[in-house]
């Protein structure tokens, strides 16, 4: 090994040795929080104070009720979460475009490239939004809605560059 490998090796290590030292040192040093009877006293004697400003306080019937509900323990049923409700949308459906981009013809018949996928006569579209129903060379019939609707997509070449659409 080179001493430029050394150094580097040297220098991960260093980095990997520091970055687990601090990683793992709130989990090695003791708690900080004192806990001792001065401290309880201090802690007794806030309390006691905010206590005493809160009840001098000239309270609505409405803030008291708050605050007793909050010195109490919730021996009631716990706050319910409310479920999402499905709101009907004015908003129509949205509309489709349908891209027809390629053609395949095998042994195993016709397949059409519709948005980026393959399809055969029969097939359903990507989201169930209809089936193909014919394959040409030039463009195919889509049957849309349940079959109430017919929509021919003809046959989409991109311009190249240096063509004029």
């Amino acid at each position: 090994m080179t001493t430029r490998e050394k150094i580097i090796v040297v220098a991960a290590c260093i980095a990997v040795v520091g970055g687990g030292a601090i990683y793992l040192q709130p989990l090695l040093a003791p708690a900080s929080r004192q806990t001792g009877p001065a401290v309880a006293e201090a802690e007794n004697a806030f309390v006691e104070h905010a206590r005493q400003q809160v009840e001098s306080a000239s309270l609505t019937d409405a803030e008291r009720y708050v605050l007793d509900s909050a010195q109490s323990g919730w021996t009631g049923r716990p706050p319910s979460v409310r479920k999402a409700v499905p709101v009907a949308s004015a908003l129509p459906p949205p509309v489709i475009v349908y891209r027809y981009t390629g053609f395949v013809n095998m042994d195993a018949g016709y397949f059409a490239i519709i948005n980026g996928r393959e399809y055969r006569r029969g097939d359903v579209l990507q989201g169930g939004a209809g089936v193909v129903d014919r394959i040409e060379a030039d463009h195919v019939v889509l049957l849309l809605e349940n079959g109430s609707k017919r929509e021919m997509v003809p046959f989409y070449k991109p311009a190249m560059k240096g063509e004029q659409k």
